[in-house]
């Protein structure tokens, strides 16, 4: 009869350690206080025997790639991510489509990339027409070129006596183009180039002007 109340004594004492040691377990582990961090911080190891406390993650610290899925690029160095995200090398890239770039000012003298834009606004010819300025041009007047592109101005005329002369002005350079002839009732005439927004004048010096044509 002995022997059973000791058994069942002992039996109830494990039982009693076990519900304790139960309840220990299924309380909550009490980690850092949340308040005693800052926004976008972690719970970081300090070291095998020191609690961890609340940081900052250095970038520098992770390792590893991205995939592109999560944002990243799925490689670790700058010439493998561009080839990973389709983009074009940096060095002599191949471009397909119908690439654009910014247009630069008109008269840029740079290595900067001529778009077929500046191409247009700096050149004579294409999309240009020929007319007529006979009767709304005068010798020695100053004209401005506004059309926002080179234009050619072609001038002709006849010496009223010997050594007669055309002479074209460009933003106040005389003498930029020259045409004379050392006869009297000679023809003469000139070509010049005005660049956009310049300034010009064709005079006759013992010269009349006969007629005056522009591409603009």
């Amino acid at each position: 009869m002995k022997s059973i109340l000791k058994k069942l004594a002992g039996g109830a004492l494990i039982a009693l350690l076990s519900l304790s040691a139960l309840a220990t377990t299924l309380s909550p582990v009490s980690l850092l206080n949340p308040s005693g961090s800052t926004s976008g911080q972690a719970i970081l190891s300090t070291g095998a025997t020191t609690a961890p406390a609340w940081g900052s993650v250095s970038i520098t610290a992770l390792s590893g790639t991205l995939p592109i899925a999560n944002g990243g690029t799925n490689a670790t160095t700058a010439s493998a991510a561009l080839t990973s995200l389709g983009a074009a090398p940096s060095a002599s890239p191949t471009l397909t489509g119908t690439p654009v770039a910014p247009t630069a000012a008109a008269a840029t003298n740079t290595t900067q990339l001529a778009t077929t834009a500046f191409v247009l606004a700096n050149c004579t010819g294409v999309g240009q027409t020929f007319t007529t300025e006979t009767g709304s041009r005068t010798s020695g007047t100053t004209y401005t070129n506004s059309t926002g592109r080179p234009i050619v101005v072609y001038v002709a005329g006849v010496t009223t006596v010997a050594a007669g002369t055309l002479f074209a002005t460009i933003n106040g350079t005389a003498n930029v183009a020259t045409s004379s002839s050392p006869n009297i009732s000679t023809g003469v005439g000139l070509s010049v180039v005005i660049p956009a927004g310049a300034t010009y004048s064709v005079t006759g010096a013992s010269a009349t002007i006969a007629a005056w044509f522009e591409l603009r």
